[in-house]
Parts: structure tokens; sequence; C-alpha cells
């Protein structure tokens, strides 16, 4: 193609471009995919019927600035960049039950995850794969916080029982805590595997901010009924938690399961 498309010419040849059925695909099977850019994901499995999907793995990588010559020629609509990221139809995934997404910003997992449904979700790994930074004497890495609700308000993830957040950091803002706790209802495992500020998680915890005693409220008690597993130093009434330091990985088990 030479040259650049005008706006004009690229929506002319967009819509007179065929339209396909998506091809039926029966049978239990898994998707990896490394590493295609947030808006390729949605836009490649529209292609696909797909009721028998188990488990994804994704490697999301950064969306550069694209010209709409470029963006017609990965088969999308003529369009800005910002449109991709658009609330188009939302994909069913009926029978998605394990999920690991890998990213390079705290804002590509939720943009991706809200074009899908995934109402029997039971398994979630978030991995945060770019560099961490690093900032005077402290690394930084994104909040963790706020990944975990914007991957969690849409699609809810009612039925989800294991998560696992990797290379993230929680942050010690007063209420987050219970803010992403209660878009966990089920949740019986949490692992924090090279966060930073794990204690923040154990401290914010209790409505009191200063740790779990016997008969304290507990979040993960009150949100979080049927966890049996979360993360760090921590030990109250209810909650052992234990660190393993050789692999960096946050582990917790029910005082009353051992």
């Amino acid at each position: 193609m030479d040259g650049c498309l005008n706006a004009e010419t690229a929506v002319q040849i967009s819509n007179n471009l065929p339209k396909v059925d998506p091809v039926e695909l029966p049978h239990p099977w898994t998707f990896d995919w490394t590493y295609p850019f947030g808006p390729d994901i949605h836009h490649f499995l529209s292609f696909f019927s797909s009721p028998a999907l188990e488990k994804i793995f994704i490697g999301i990588k950064e969306l550069p600035a694209l010209s709409a010559d470029v963006l017609l020629l990965r088969g999308y609509p003529a369009a800005a960049a910002s449109q991709l990221f658009a609330n188009h139809r939302v994909i069913d995934l009926m029978s998605l039950c394990d999920l690991s997404l890998e990213c390079q910003h705290e804002d590509t997992a939720g943009s991706v995850l809200r074009k899908f449904a995934l109402p029997v979700l039971e398994t979630f790994e978030l991995t945060y794969v770019d560099r961490i930074k690093r900032y005077g004497n402290r690394d930084y890495a994104p909040d963790c916080c706020h990944v975990w609700s914007r991957c969690s308000e849409t699609p809810r993830l009612l039925v989800l029982t294991h998560r696992m957040i990797c290379r993230f950091h929680i942050s010690a803002e007063l209420g987050r805590t219970e803010v992403m706790l209660g878009y966990i209802p089920a949740l019986v495992s949490l692992t924090l595997d090279g966060c930073g500020g794990v204690s923040t998680l154990s401290d914010e915890a209790t409505s009191s901010g200063s740790g779990c005693w016997a008969g304290s409220t507990c979040a993960f008690d009150k949100y979080c009924i049927k966890l049996q597993s979360a993360g760090e130093h921590w030990i109250c009434a209810n909650w052992r938690l234990s660190q393993n330091n050789q692999r960096g990985r946050h582990v917790a088990e029910s005082a009353g399961s051992s």
C-alpha cells in the first residue's frame, strides 16, 4: 500500500470488506498467544464461536500509535486507535475456567477483559512483566488494588476461587483492601508472588488497621468467607500466613485446616 490512507478512503475500503460468520470450535481446547496487542485479542476471538474454550494464556504487548492504513492491514475497520478499545460485542466465553494474562501496563488487562463475559472463571493469574522502575530507594510497580478493581468490575468474577497476582505493589490507601475483596466472594486461594507492600494487606484487612486478633472483624472473613489461603507473615484468629523467601511468594493457610 503506497503512502497513507486518509480517513475517508479508509472508511470506504473497510465498509466493503467481506463479512464472515464465526468458525465453530465445539470441542474442548486451550489458547496460548504471545504477544498480541490488546485489541487483537477480542478481534481475533470474534472470528470463532468457542463454547468449549477452557483455558487461555496471553502475554499482552502494548499498542503503539498506528496509522489508519496499518490498522486496516491488520484487519480493523478504519478508525482511530482509540476506537479499538470501544465497547464492541461482548464475547461470552461460557466454559473458560482458567485465565492467565501477562501485561506491561496496569490498565491493559482491564481493557481486554471488559470485552468478555466469563461466567465460570475459577482461576485467574495476572503478571506484570515490564521492567520494575526505581525511584530513589524504592522500586515502583503498578498498584495491585487499581488493577484488581479494573479486572473484577467488568466482567464480574463471582465464582472465582483462585487468584494469583505477580510483581505488582499493594497500595497503602485506606479502604482499598475491602474494595479488592468485595469483588471476589467465592475466593478460596490468594497468592501474591513478588509483590511489594504485602504487609499492607494484612494490616488493612482488619477494621482497626492494626492486624488481626481474636474477635476482630477481618475483611477476609467479611468478604471472602471461603478463603483458605492468602499471603505474608500474618497471624490472626482465623488465618496463619507465611512467606517462602526463596521463591518470593506469599502463601497462607486457614488456621483451622492444619
